[in-house]
């Protein structure tokens, strides 16, 4: 896939989960790496969060994945953390591996310049690769997502990081991740599900839809502004081989 500032991608298709194995292989992951999952804010990130986001990104996340070999996730379209995150590969020349897993008919693809319908998103043109799924709407590509770190990670570890976010976010890429057994980190700050979900993790509110989230033992919130150094700690403690 070749975008038009240059940048290429190997991207690949897929139409039903069962062929999810065989297509990871086919986009080149034939080993089992340490997998760090990207959910939260896309469209409704506001520039001021996005901003306050920047060092996030620059600071912690894209040099532990690159001194770590790890291999993220995220949904691949060019809007709020997605974008982040690309950005701050392209910044710090990153090699790493970047999947972005998307619904193929909401993806506006280089060669077509177009999706379906008005919610349709330019894919992130640093992402290394991306794996295009079936689906009507956005969310639709969260149970892949998660399939996928499962599947990437194997014995090396996986953890899910929760950056803002809104519904998605909440009722699928979460409970989705817990499903797998897989840890969710919550950035108490970011704003919106993430401050949600940390509040109640943190004893401070009650809210009987985020509880349940809570109750699995795998929620783990941080205050990335002031305990930077907790969250590398967390990361490398789950994906570190």
């Amino acid at each position: 896939m070749a975008f038009p500032q240059g940048q290429t991608a190997i991207a690949q298709a897929v139409d039903e989960i069962a062929r999810l194995p065989e297509t990871l292989n086919e986009l080149g992951f034939k080993q089992p790496h340490p997998t760090l999952v990207l959910i939260g804010g896309a469209s409704g990130l506001t520039p001021n969060d996005a901003e306050k986001l920047q060092t996030l990104f620059q600071d912690a996340i894209c040099p532990l994945a690159e001194a770590s070999g790890w291999i993220v996730i995220d949904g691949g379209t060019d809007a709020g953390i997605m974008g982040l995150m690309g950005q701050a590969y392209r910044q710090m020349n990153c090699t790493f591996s970047l999947l972005g897993i998307v619904v193929q008919n909401k993806a506006i693809l280089p060669a077509t310049e177009q999706g379906a319908g008005a919610d349709a998103a330019q894919l992130e043109p640093h992402h290394t690769h991306f794996l295009l799924v079936p689906g009507c709407q956005w969310g639709d590509e969260s149970a892949w997502i998660a399939q996928a770190a499962t599947l990437l990670a194997q014995h090396q570890g996986s953890v899910t990081l929760a950056i803002n976010g809104g519904e998605i976010t909440l009722k699928q890429d979460i409970p989705n991740s817990l499903k797998h057994q897989r840890p969710v980190v919550v950035l108490a700050g970011t704003g919106r599900t993430a401050d949600r979900v940390a509040s109640v993790a943190d004893g401070q509110t009650q809210d009987a839809e985020i509880q349940p989230l809570v109750d699995s033992g795998l929620i783990i919130s941080i205050d990335w502004r002031k305990q930077p150094e907790a969250l590398k700690q967390v990361l490398q403690k789950f994906l570190m081989p």
